[in-house]
């Protein structure tokens, strides 16, 4: 979960017409950063967010905008009721639950409105994709000359590990050149997916109300999920929310 920052302000959006939100969106918006958006507009006032073997904790934070200009989002731990930032126009604040599968518990009223969110990499996961991701991009002779003589440039501090290499007079960064990955601990086989899936369709049955909307996040093209299991996850998880609520199926971007 990540705090965004916009090309223009998200204050308003909604009395943008429906092409112009989801130009916004697609320009603006990640997987890593709606929810903090979402907390912003005050759609959620509360996330519960539960992870295999997660820690758990629970926090009071606050959102705001810089100058409330609803592009620069600030958000962070709620240390006090005279924060500076909770001067602002646009300032709220939200509960940030973490949970265990194990500690997890829906104490809500029966008239409370939930949405759920599922990334698929719940059920399996590669612990850091970056690592395997390698990225090649061609950069000046001035770049490459800068990179090496700056024990301190920059993009030194951004990934695990950058070098910059020359061929046919032609000079490039290379991001994450591994000649070994190390296999993830968390990609499980078909047997712990089919078990996490029960698990998490028992944890469902036992909330009296059904979620307003449900969005399934694949996770493949970020990394965090392999891509050899993705349809087997996404084709239980479905059968199983199915079973539960009455299904209208979008598929999207």
């Amino acid at each position: 979960m990540s705090i965004p920052k916009f090309d223009e302000s998200l204050t308003g959006i909604f009395q943008k017409s429906d092409d112009d939100i989801v130009d916004f969106v697609m320009r603006n918006i990640t997987i890593e950063t709606f929810i903090v958006s979402a907390c912003f507009l005050k759609i959620f006032d509360k996330v519960d967010w539960i992870q295999i073997d997660g820690v758990t904790s629970s926090r009071q934070n606050y959102v705001t905008s810089y100058n409330d200009d609803g592009k620069n989002i600030i958000s962070g731990l709620l240390m006090s009721e005279e924060n500076p930032f909770l001067q602002n126009k646009t300032s709220h604040c939200y509960t940030f639950n973490k949970f265990s599968e194990k500690t997890f518990s829906y104490n809500e009223s029966p008239d409370t409105v939930f949405f759920l969110d599922i990334d698929l990499d719940y059920f399996s996961c590669e612990v850091n994709p970056n690592l395997a991701n390698e990225v090649v991009i061609e950069i000046s002779k001035d770049e490459y000359d800068n990179f090496n003589s700056n024990f301190y440039h920059p993009v030194r501090y951004l990934v695990n590990r950058v070098e910059v290499m020359t061929q046919d007079e032609k000079y490039y960064l290379v991001i994450n050149y591994y000649h070994d990955v190390i296999p993830s601990p968390r990609k499980v086989d078909n047997d712990a997916i089919l078990y996490r899936l029960n698990d998490l369709k028992n944890k469902l049955l036992e909330i009296p109300v059904s979620p307003k909307i449900i969005t399934i996040c694949k996770s493949v093209n970020s990394g965090y999920l392999p891509e050899d299991q993705c349809e087997f996850i996404l084709t239980h998880l479905i059968n199983v929310l199915n079973e539960i609520y009455d299904l209208n199926v979008c598929y999207g971007y």
